[in-house]
């Protein structure tokens, strides 16, 4: 299935975590055909879902919140997104999404854009949706608060959820035990400001003070672990304890610790006990510093490297690979320009060159080098540059390897494992393997029944399972090999 997302996204970040990358896939990863029209601000068209407060600004939510200690929900939308409509029509009106919400929470829906239809609810609130988007972050659209009768943030969530996942996370936010991990945060943070550091738990307050975009906050936090990590002998560094924290505060190849991760990163990769860990910080590494900034030049203010300059409406790929491998080595240069180049054609919608260079990368590298986040992007890319286009033997079984790989890793992530089924069964159907093509989307639509996901959804999956047994196409149309790939639009 496609995720709606093109791969050229990935050109326009620049020292961003891979987990908010993920939020921001996973927001668009269940639009399937929904059109993103006007929200209705307060779902009225059910007697049994979420009712959502009205007339009441944020300050008096906070002490209705505060005298009936309840906790408080806030839905952040926007009108031009996908999943929030998809929220509002199919999950919020559930039955038992209601009777949980209603029972815990003051619900509020919050607009986090402005448009010219906005009704007088939406425009008493506009002060306070600015003050909350920049007070909590919106990594993604939908974005889930969840507050404490006392106002204080325990728990924020994104995209799109299925019923089980929307009730589980107001069953955390509700308790202080489970995974409302702010509260704790808070508490320990006061302990830490006040001079009482315990190094055992700053990595936590570094992660959430990276989620919650507390930006000062986490400046303090990791100068003071690192100075720590820093008093350490260098053996001692080499525990997973610490090469997992150490790797997410490493983000440029000028950072303390990078060292640890190149030239040299098979130690790393032993103690994570995955193969290629290192190589993936590298890659990412390389690709934010030496491909993806001149990729984006008027951004990125890189006038004076007129050799990276775009040339022929193509980047110059040899000089990037030259200018890689004299820094690292040809291995990296290889690699790195490989995922460049399949990001780049996706983006520019030349699905040929797309699946060209995917066909080579898949070819030449193991999957060892993609992680269940870099899933996300490896499908979309399957879904458009080759289930919808391609008719070359060698690209679609390439394709149906890639899946399997990416089916079994994301067998844990029940969420999304029906969309990486889907994906699989329309490859397998269209590589001639109609019987595992059953099985797979069969598998599919129970995946998705089971999660209580969108009717849209299911239904998208049963009309797939029909027209395959059928022997119907489930791609687009018939390509032409005369008219393989066009123009790559469809």
């Amino acid at each position: 299935m496609n995720l709606k997302m093109d791969l050229v996204g990935y050109l326009k970040i620049k020292r961003v975590s891979m987990k908010n990358l993920v939020y921001l896939v996973a927001s668009m990863l269940v639009m399937g055909r929904v059109e993103a029209k006007q929200i209705n601000l307060y779902n009225d068209s059910t007697l049994n879902g979420v009712k959502f407060v009205k007339g009441l600004t944020w300050k008096e939510v906070l002490k209705k919140a505060k005298k009936e200690h309840k906790y408080i929900f806030i839905d952040c939308f926007t009108t031009w997104c996908g999943p929030c409509k998809l929220m509002e029509n199919e999950i919020f009106p559930k039955k038992e999404v209601g009777d949980f919400y209603n029972r815990n929470f003051l619900s509020v829906r919050c607009q986090m854009d402005k448009t010219d239809k906005d009704e007088d609810a939406v425009k008493i609130w506009y002060k306070d949706a600015e003050r909350i988007k920049t007070e909590y972050g919106m990594p993604a659209f939908p974005t889930y608060l969840y507050f404490s009768p006392e106002g204080k943030l325990v728990y924020r969530d994104v995209g799109y959820k299925d019923v089980n996942d929307m009730i589980s996370i107001a069953k955390n936010a509700v308790n202080p035990n489970g995974a409302g991990r702010f509260l704790k945060y808070y508490s320990l943070l006061a302990k830490y400001q006040l001079g009482k550091k315990d190094y055992k738990v700053i990595p936590a307050l570094i992660d959430t003070a990276r989620y919650l975009r507390q930006n000062d906050v986490l400046q303090d936090l990791v100068k003071d672990y690192e100075a720590y990590i820093e008093t350490l002998p260098q053996d001692q560094l080499y525990k997973k304890e610490y090469i997992s924290i150490i790797a997410s505060l490493t983000q440029s190849s000028k950072d303390k610790f990078f060292h640890l991760f190149y030239p040299n990163g098979e130690k790393v990769d032993s103690v994570m006990a995955q193969k290629g860990f290192a190589h993936l910080l590298v890659d990412q590494i390389i690709l934010n510093e030496d491909i993806y900034p001149y990729l984006n030049l008027e951004e990125q203010n890189h006038k004076d490297d007129v050799s990276m300059l775009v040339t022929e409406n193509s980047p110059d790929w040899p000089t990037y690979k030259k200018k890689i491998a004299a820094k690292y080595d040809s291995d990296f240069a290889n690699r790195t320009v490989l995922q460049a180049q399949v990001s780049w054609y996706e983006g520019q919608h030349d699905y040929a060159l797309c699946a060209k260079y995917f066909t080579i990368l898949i070819n030449n590298y193991s999957q060892d080098n993609y992680n269940r986040d870099l899933d996300l992007g490896l499908n979309t890319v399957v879904w458009n540059a080759i289930f919808k286009r391609s008719v070359d033997k060698e690209q679609i079984d390439l394709a149906v390897e890639c899946m399997q790989g990416i089916v079994e890793r994301q067998k844990a992530r029940g969420l999304y494992a029906g969309l990486y089924l889907d994906t699989y069964a329309n490859l397998l159907y269209k590589a001639g393997r109609v019987k595992e093509a059953v099985e797979k989307e069969e598998e599919a639509i129970q995946q998705a029944i089971k999660r209580k996901q969108s009717e849209t959804l299911i239904n998208e999956f049963r009309e797939t399972l029909d027209k395959i047994k059928t022997g119907k196409p489930t791609w687009p149309r018939y390509i032409d090999k005369n008219d393989f790939f066009g123009n790559g639009l469809m």
